[in-house]
C-alpha cells in the first residue's frame, strides 16, 4: 500500500511539472508573439477582397505627410487617403492597400498577354522632400516580412529593408539605385540631345545671317537689290 502511494505521488509530481512546463511554454510563446506583432498606428487606401496589403515601418527620421501610388506604366499617380490619423509619425507602422490593376497597354503588347501590375509608390516627408518605392507587385507584398521604410543617407534613396523566411535581413536599396542611376543616365542623355539641338539651330541661323547683302553697280552708284522695301537676300 506504501509502495503504491509513493508511486501515485511520483506520477502527480511528474503531471503537475509537466503541466508547469506546458503553461510556461505556452505563455512564453505567446508573449513572443505578442512582441512580434506590429501595432498599426495609421492606414492608406480601402482594404478589400481585391487588395494586397504593404505594412511599414517608418524609420526615415521624419514623418511621412502623403502617400501617392501610381501603376506602372499610367502617367498620373493618386493620392492614398490616410485613416484617422493624417501623420506617419517617425517608427510608428502603417498599413498601405493596394488595389488589384491590370497591366498598362505598354506591358502587353506581346501577345496580348496581360502581365501583373506594377506601382511606385511615392512617399512625401515632413521636410517636402520624397522617396519613391519602385516596381512594387502584389505578388511580392507578401515577401517583405518585418518590413521598414528606410532612407539613405549619402544618396537620399528609399528602400524597403526586410526579413526573408530563415530570418535574414535584406533590402532593396541596390535595385533603386540602379533605377535612379537609369533615370539620371536617360535624363542627361535627352538635355545633352535638347542642347545639341539648339547650339545646331543656332550655327544655322548664324551662318544663314552673315552672307551681308549682294549690291549691283550702275553708273557707278551702289544701290541695294531692294522691292517694296524688302530685302532680298541671296
Amino acid at each position: 500500500m506504501i509502495m503504491k502511494k509513493k508511486i501515485f505521488t511520483v506520477i502527480m509530481s511528474a503531471f503537475v511539472c509537466l503541466s508547469i512546463c506546458v503553461l510556461v511554454g505556452c505563455k512564453s510563446q505567446s508573449q513572443d508573439n505578442q512582441s512580434n506583432e506590429k501595432t498599426i498606428s495609421i492606414k492608406y487606401g480601402v482594404k478589400s477582397d481585391s487588395t494586397k496589403t504593404l505594412t511599414l515601418t517608418n524609420t526615415t527620421g521624419q514623418d511621412v505627410t502623403a502617400v501617392k501610388v501610381q501603376l506602372v506604366g499610367d502617367s498620373a499617380s493618386k493620392d492614398l487617403a490616410p485613416s484617422d490619423n493624417n501623420i506617419w509619425s517617425n517608427d510608428a507602422t502603417a498599413e498601405i492597400y493596394l488595389d488589384e490593376g491590370k497591366g498598362s497597354t505598354a506591358n502587353t503588347q506581346s501577345g496580348g498577354v496581360q502581365l501583373k501590375a506594377a506601382y511606385d509608390i511615392t512617399f512625401v516627408l515632413k521636410d517636402n522632400s520624397s522617396i519613391t518605392l519602385h516596381n512594387l507587385t502584389q505578388a511580392g507584398l507578401s515577401d517583405y516580412a518585418d518590413a521598414k521604410l528606410c532612407i539613405n543617407s549619402a544618396d537620399k534613396i528609399g528602400y524597403i529593408e526586410y526579413k526573408d523566411p530563415s530570418g535574414a535581413s535584406l533590402n532593396t536599396l541596390a535595385g533603386e539605385q540602379k533605377i535612379a542611376a537609369d533615370k539620371k543616365a536617360a535624363d542627361d542623355a535627352a538635355a545633352k540631345a535638347a542642347a545639341d539641338a539648339a547650339a545646331a539651330q543656332e550655327q544655322d541661323t548664324s551662318e544663314s545671317g552673315s552672307g551681308g547683302y549682294a549690291g549691283s553697280s550702275s553708273g557707278g552708284q551702289s544701290t541695294d537689290d531692294c522691292t517694296g522695301g524688302n530685302i532680298k537676300l541671296r
